[in-house]
């Protein structure tokens, strides 16, 4: 019962995603950092048997966006790309700049003239055919066994890069690969790319200790990335009870509790 209510909610969300209903907190973000900290993340994941290769822009690729769905959109792609590539492979992550003309927005139903962040996955997996293709960002379409997948993971990120005024492509063919291509409005100002975190948007952080608990090995990683980063000591938990345990032993030391409310 448990599972299927944290199921249900985790879809609840996904859906709403999509249909653009979640409110994004963007701020300026520099893909090209986004993209190391991802590639960071998946190489301590994947498999070893599939390699991460990036090709980034020289120069800062700035977007107005909320750096957690980003993350969200480019981690459901590598998950996409990795299920396609079950004999190992490489998935290629790239920054560029691009410019939408007249002549591309009236062929491209949806495009907006302007300057753009192009941010592009492939992988060298199997590949779809057209028919999956048409449908791939369709919310319930899947071609994953019953219990591998929901169909919302292309449906999220389709929603996350159409709530933050973008573009997205998809080219695919049998036996060789499958690329996604996604266009954010550039944010320049004065002539220049503003890097992300200038002025206000830098973490201050502290140097207390943290308590973090959650079941999904994924976020506790990605937690204790983000909070050590900025000089916390972080302990780490994956259930209500081993948590109990930790915070008797340490509570002295704890002065902050994060945890799901929904864990065992």
């Amino acid at each position: 019962m448990h599972n299927s209510a944290k199921r249900g909610a985790e879809l609840t969300r996904q859906l709403l995603t999509f249909s653009r209903k979640v409110q994004s907190e963007r701020r300026p973000l520099d893909l090209n950092q986004e993209v190391e900290q991802v590639k960071n993340l998946l190489e301590r994941t994947i498999p070893k048997m599939i390699e991460i290769e990036l090709h980034l822009d020289k120069t800062p690729a700035i977007v107005s966006a909320d750096p957690i769905q980003v993350e969200q959109a480019l981690m459901n792609l590598a998950v996409n790309a990795m299920d396609a590539m079950s004999d190992g492979g490489k998935i290629i992550i790239e920054t560029e700049r691009a410019t939408f003309d007249e002549e591309f927005c009236r062929t491209h139903l949806g495009a907006r003239p302007g300057e753009y962040v192009l941010l592009t996955i492939s992988d060298t997996g199997h590949g779809m055919n057209k028919e999956i293709r048409e449908h791939v960002f369709e919310p319930f379409y899947t071609t994953k066994e019953v219990g591998k997948g929901t169909g919302l993971g292309l449906a999220m990120v389709y929603g996350i890069v159409k709530t933050h005024e973008g573009y997205i492509l998809c080219y695919s063919e049998l036996d060789s690969g499958t690329t996604f291509k996604i266009y954010l409005p550039a944010l320049v100002q004065s002539g220049h790319w503003r890097e992300a975190g200038e002025e206000d948007d830098q973490l201050k952080g502290g140097d207390e200790t943290i308590l973090l608990v959650d079941d999904e090995k994924y976020i506790r990683e990605l937690g204790v990335e983000l909070l050590t980063d900025v000089g916390y000591e972080v302990f780490t938990a994956t259930d209500g009870e081993g948590a109990l345990q930790l915070y008797r032993k340490e509570h002295q030391r704890i002065d902050l509790v994060i945890l799901d409310l929904v864990i065992p």
